[in-house]
């Protein structure tokens, strides 16, 4: 899911069915109907699981979006399910008056794809313009950027998406978790990812969390305009003895691997356990925030205790 903080919308994806589904919030965030206003990718009726045909107008096995409240933009990293590998992040213009300007049963056309050269190509592949895997994409507003997950290339992509700058198929400004463009191996270090898989972003203090699933840990980066660049290093982590550890968790008051969200103005770090059937938070507080942190959760959401995970 990811909000328009503007509009008060609320994008929900349906994976298995093929698109994003638009709901419109009240002021207090709940749903002014019970239905969806818009679908993004595929129509509101029906399924949309069988493979579509590339292009601007359809998605096939979309997943971890984000929007940008600020130009109206909806980010979706898209991937096939079904025949061979593929992965892009199609753009879409979320303006409510333009979708609302569309006449039923019509779907909004994207209007660039990044990871790809063009619409009718989604290849996997290594380099400043392609993707090799499903990953997570998260705006900064703020700074109009985009952070990208590339997964299976074990680095994170930073894209400049600024209306006056975003093109389709153009090159990313940075890659984290490599040191450069064309490597793409797994390693450790302040300055190495591993299968990195989810994000979150400070827009106070600047900072990028990164989920470095491979490596059991969470690497925090300082991507200031005057830090951010290919290769940085880490100036934190989060779930290991010291920047070159990658020990699973021993302890389950420890943090886990699993999707994340972060609470900035109270410097909260909220982590989800899928198979642990709980979520984890852990104080992320900046004094503290340095060097290697493997603290203790300060509370534990969906299990009564630190030791259950039951379902």
């Amino acid at each position: 899911m990811t909000l328009d903080k503007v509009n008060n919308r609320l994008f929900i994806g349906h994976h298995g069915n093929s698109r994003y589904d638009v709901y419109q919030l009240n002021e207090r965030g709940l749903p002014e109907r019970r239905h969806a206003d818009y679908g993004i990718g595929r129509n509101l009726i029906g399924r949309g699981f069988a493979f579509a045909p590339l292009g601007r107008t359809y998605l096939n096995f979309p997943s971890n979006a984000s929007f940008d409240s600020v130009h109206q933009r909806l980010f979706v990293p898209d991937s096939s399910s079904l025949g061979p590998p593929g992965y892009r992040i199609m753009v879409f213009d979320a303006e409510p008056e333009n979708l609302a300007a569309l006449e039923r049963g019509v779907l909004p056309e994207a209007i660039a794809v990044l990871g790809q050269p063009n619409f009718d190509t989604w290849d996997p592949g290594v380099g400043p313009a392609k993707i090799n895997g499903r990953g997570v994409a998260l705006v900064a507003a703020d700074r109009q950027l985009l952070f990208f997950t590339d997964t299976f290339n074990n680095r994170l992509l930073v894209w400049d998406i600024h209306p006056d700058r975003l093109e389709t198929g153009m090159d990313a400004m940075a890659v984290i978790g490599q040191s450069d463009f064309d490597s793409s191996e797994p390693g450790v270090g302040p300055d190495r990812l591993s299968s990195p898989r989810f994000l979150a972003y400070d827009p106070e203090e600047q900072h990028l969390f990164v989920m470095d699933g491979g490596n059991h840990r969470v690497l925090v980066f300082d991507v200031s305009p005057d830090n951010l660049r290919s290769g940085i290093a880490a100036f934190a982590v989060i779930g290991q003895a010291d920047l070159m550890s990658k020990v699973p968790r021993s302890d389950l008051r420890k943090i886990g691997v699993g999707p994340m969200s972060l609470d900035y103005e109270y410097h909260r770090l909220f982590v989800g356990e899928a198979f642990g059937n709980r979520v984890l938070i852990i104080d992320v507080s900046p004094e503290t925030l340095t060097g290697a942190l493997n603290p203790d959760a300060i509370a534990v959401l969906g299990q009564p205790d630190f030791e259950s995970t039951e379902p």
